[in-house]
């Protein structure tokens, strides 16, 4: 029978009595034991025993886009527009290539590269295709944005890629599409056509002996040289 008193932690249990039902109360030296070896074992781990929490460091990478002309080895000599007519600017290019060319050309000009230079190919034309010069003829498919373009700005547009190409060696005549679709080519001389050369456009450069032509003494000595030549063969 209970008598209401505690039964002290020394108290022998009868053997008869089921070991899960025997209590087993915890000496306070035991409980003091048990705690050091939580400290140790947390210590050991190199776990710092913080009263409050910190926050995990973060890393953040930035990736940025190139939106500047390419570097190169090699100079390319491309025609940019100023007072609605063609001028020359000279870049440096990975290769003077037809590929490398056309996509500089869809860079428009810097400030650096001359004060009142502008493109008149839209911004987001992008490259589709360029294949050749086969046997001197350069076949080039640009995006539909090609088609953003007309009137003048077209003509100029169509002057910026026909000029440039045919400066390369190999490159006499040029026809276009968009999107994979032959493009019908305005020619200022000859009407609409389906293959360019630089004599369709000779008319379209700027003459370095108007007054109201601001070029700097090298682009003038260039367009006299791209005159005089188309002069002869056109």
């Amino acid at each position: 029978m209970s008598t209401g008193v505690p039964t002290p932690w020394h108290t022998v249990i009868p053997p008869d009595r089921p070991l899960s039902a025997r209590p087993f109360p915890l000496r306070p030296l035991t409980v003091l034991l048990l705690a050091a070896l939580v400290l140790s074992v947390t210590s050991a781990c190199g776990i710092d025993a913080d009263r409050e929490p910190r926050a995990l460091p973060v890393t953040t990478t930035t990736t940025s886009v190139p939106t500047t002309e390419p570097q190169g080895d090699q100079e390319s000599e491309i025609y940019m527009v100023k007072n609605n007519a063609l001028v020359p600017i000279t870049r440096r290019l990975p290769a003077s290539t037809t590929r490398e060319v056309m996509n500089s050309l869809l860079v428009p000009p810097t400030s650096g590269e001359g004060q009142g230079l502008s493109s008149s190919i839209p911004a987001a034309t992008e490259l589709i295709e360029i294949t050749g010069p086969d046997d001197g003829l350069l076949d080039i498919d640009l995006s539909s944005e090609f088609e953003d373009v007309q009137a003048e700005a077209r003509v100029l547009a169509l002057g910026q890629i026909v000029m440039s190409q045919t400066l390369l060696p190999g490159v006499e005549r040029i026809r276009f599409s968009v999107e994979g679709e032959p493009l019908s080519i305005f020619s200022p001389k000859r009407g609409d056509v389906k293959v360019v050369d630089a004599c369709d456009y000779s008319q379209s450069l700027a003459d370095p002996q108007a007054e109201d032509v601001d070029v700097s003494a090298q682009q003038a000595l260039e367009l006299t040289r791209r005159s005089e030549a188309l002069t002869r063969i056109c």
